[in-house]
């Protein structure tokens, strides 16, 4: 190719391109590189950079010198060289670095190696091996079990059965089908439930088997979430009674007690509680 090039070059009348003598420097660098040599042949590019302070194309330059004087591999030809040992080690190991029986901390200690290589190595492989991400083959799962995750009529015990999986985990593997189908947690429709019945749920005027039976619930249940509603918004019943008898004062104070019962539907022991309610409230305003 050069000869050919040179030919051409001759034929059409353009001047080669003249070899230039060296240069002081050059010859320094020479020297330079000489008097370290022995020193440098066990080193790393990267500390030939360090120890001797020069940039890193210089380092690559006098380790690949070194290299081919040595007859070895120079920096390029070692990294694709180790690409390829990475990738045999990979393969040679995939069963094991694959094996969800094993953690990465018990593969690391048997490799020799760091936790985050062992989850790198896992990593690569699977991108070799086109296997789905740990996170992608849970929510196919999932979603093959749906049916059964989220079948009302089976027992905790009976889904892991058919799941093949344990009991402990049926809760949290229907918690996660539900995330993932966008469904709302049970606590999230309760306190939603809560919220649109929370004038019946929390009236003053209604007894607790009166509200159970309009929201069609226990009184047990009626209790315990009045309770829960009262914690949300922070209120007590004490504050509620209070709500009430201010809103309502002029009405307590003006009207007889046969217009209270019939318009509010409140017994004739509570209007009068109501009213000495309402008359230490101001006292205690008045104070």
């Amino acid at each position: 190719m050069y000869q050919h090039k040179k030919w051409l070059a001759e034929l059409i009348d353009i001047p080669t391109k003249k070899i230039m003598r060296k240069s002081p420097a050059d010859d320094l660098q020479e020297q330079w590189y000489q008097k370290h040599k022995a020193d440098m042949t066990q080193m790393s590019m990267i500390d030939i950079s360090s120890q001797f302070n020069i940039s890193p194309y210089l380092a690559k330059k006098t380790y690949n010198r070194i290299q081919e004087e040595l007859g070895d591999l120079i920096f390029s030809e070692k990294f694709q060289q180790s690409k390829k040992d990475y990738l045999q080690w990979l393969t040679e190991n995939q069963a094991v670095l694959l094996d969800k029986g094993k953690s990465i901390a018990e593969l690391a200690v048997q490799f020799k190696k760091t936790e985050g290589q062992i989850r790198r190595a896992r990593a690569k492989l699977r991108e070799i091996l086109q296997i789905p991400k740990v996170k992608d083959q849970n929510q196919t799962w999932l979603l093959a079990n749906q049916e059964i995750l989220l079948n009302p009529k089976l027992s905790k015990e009976e889904a892991a059965i058919r799941l093949a999986i344990e009991s402990s985990q049926v809760y949290k593997k229907r918690g996660e089908l539900k995330k993932l189908l966008k469904i709302p947690h049970h606590n999230d429709l309760v306190q939603a439930w809560r919220l649109d019945n929370q004038e019946i749920l929390l009236s003053l005027h209604l007894t607790i088997p009166e509200i159970a039976k309009r929201l069609d619930r226990s009184e047990k249940y009626i209790v315990k979430n009045r309770m829960i509603l009262r914690r949300f918004l922070g209120m007590t019943k004490q504050d509620q009674v209070r709500s009430w008898l201010v809103e309502h004062q002029a009405e307590l104070e003006t009207l007889s007690t046969e217009k209270i019962q019939e318009k509010y539907n409140i017994g004739q022991h509570m209007i009068q509680r109501y009213r000495n309610l309402l008359i230490q409230l101001k006292q205690n305003e008045n104070e």
